[in-house]
């Protein structure tokens, strides 16, 4: 392995003269050189707030692994949107902008035509009165037991 890098076991391989630098003094060097190795490290370090925001979307309609992806894309825009000079701390700014990243996907990825409010009300008022009735019954309920109980037609 090349001197320049040092092994961790969980994160892989990560530059020495990096080790020993902050990570506001690695936005400072990013801010003014562009470098994507300085980049790749300021991912690399904050990469435990996509894996924190990802979790929180799990079972809400799209897989895990597409979150995450979305997650860092988030973190990436984030690092390259950060204002070091501004006083705020780089996880008040990135997760904001994360969990943007995140809804904005599931905006995208959610229906291709708007559903009216309303509908979405009375889908929510037949689901639950179809939960009621099948434990009242103890059977399915029909379409028409549904109909006649949530009043609809």
């Amino acid at each position: 392995m090349d001197k320049k890098y040092l092994k961790r076991e969980k994160d892989g391989p990560i530059a020495k003269e990096w080790m020993n630098i902050g990570t506001k003094e690695l936005f400072c060097l990013y801010r003014d050189t562009k470098d994507i190795a300085i980049r790749n490290e300021l991912i690399r370090r904050h990469m435990y707030i996509t894996e924190i925001l990802a979790k929180k979307y799990i079972n809400k309609g799209i897989e895990y692994e597409d979150i995450y992806q979305v997650a860092s894309l988030g973190l990436i825009y984030a690092i390259e949107r950060f204002d070091i000079d501004r006083g705020f701390e780089f996880s008040s700014f990135a997760t904001p902008t994360t969990i943007g990243e995140i809804k904005e996907d599931f905006r995208y990825q959610g229906r291709a035509v708007r559903v009216p409010r309303r509908m979405h009300d009375l889908v929510k008022k037949i689901n639950l009165a179809r939960s009621k009735l099948q434990q009242e019954l103890q059977r399915v309920p029909k379409s028409s037991d549904i109909a006649a109980d949530s009043k609809v037609s």
